[in-house]
């Protein structure tokens, strides 16, 4: 399993890192699984966690 972390962008979209795009072929228009473990927010003393479940 590959762990990253991955910024939200508008709509809800996600960038998988190109180094794992091109390891495990996901190419424009594939499916992948996701697990959300943990929401990393930028504040202004820092960066709250929060595990999800």
């Amino acid at each position: 399993m590959e762990e990253f972390v991955a910024r939200v962008f508008k709509d809800g979209k996600v960038t998988i890192p190109k180094r794992l795009r091109e390891l495990f072929r996901v190419d424009d228009g594939c499916y992948v699984r996701l697990a959300l473990v943990e929401v990393l927010v930028k504040e202004s003393e820092g960066v709250a966690r929060r595990k999800v479940g």
